[in-house]
C-alpha cells in the first residue's frame, strides 16, 4: 500500500528551539525566542506540499516580564489559502523587568512605535 499524505511537524517548547525572536520592552533582554506550545503535526494530502504556506502572528507590544510558556502570538498554516492549523505561539525563557534606565529608554522608544 503506498503512502497518500505528507506530514509537517513543528517542535514544541521544551527542545527550546525558536521559531522567531520578538522584540520585549522594558525587560533584561531585548530579544525574546519564541515557539510553539506543543508539538504541531499536520497531514497533507499528497502531492500538496508546495500548497502550503505559514505564517506566524505576533503580539508587537510585549512588555517584560514574560514568563516563559506565556501566548505571545500564532502560528498559522495555511493551504491553498484556508486555514488548517492555528497553533499558540509561546515564550521560551523568561525575562525579567529591567533596570530604570532601561525602561526609560524603551519608554520613549515606544512613543515613536
Amino acid at each position: 500500500m503506498r503512502r497518500r499524505c505528507r506530514e509537517l511537524s513543528l517542535t514544541r517548547a521544551d527542545t527550546m528551539e525558536a521559531v522567531e525572536t520578538l522584540r520585549v520592552w522594558k525587560g533584561e533582554i531585548t530579544d525574546l525566542p519564541v515557539g510553539p506550545a506543543e508539538d504541531v503535526y499536520l497531514t497533507i494530502p499528497r502531492r500538496q506540499y508546495s500548497k502550503l504556506s505559514a505564517r506566524i502572528e505576533k503580539n508587537t507590544d510585549i512588555s517584560a516580564p514574560v514568563a516563559r510558556g506565556s501566548a505571545v502570538g500564532s502560528i498559522i498554516v495555511n493551504l491553498d489559502d484556508k486555514e488548517v492549523l492555528r497553533a499558540p505561539l509561546v515564550a521560551l525563557q523568561d525575562v525579567a523587568e529591567g533596570g530604570f534606565w532601561g525602561g526609560l529608554v524603551d519608554s520613549a522608544l515606544l512613543w515613536f512605535e
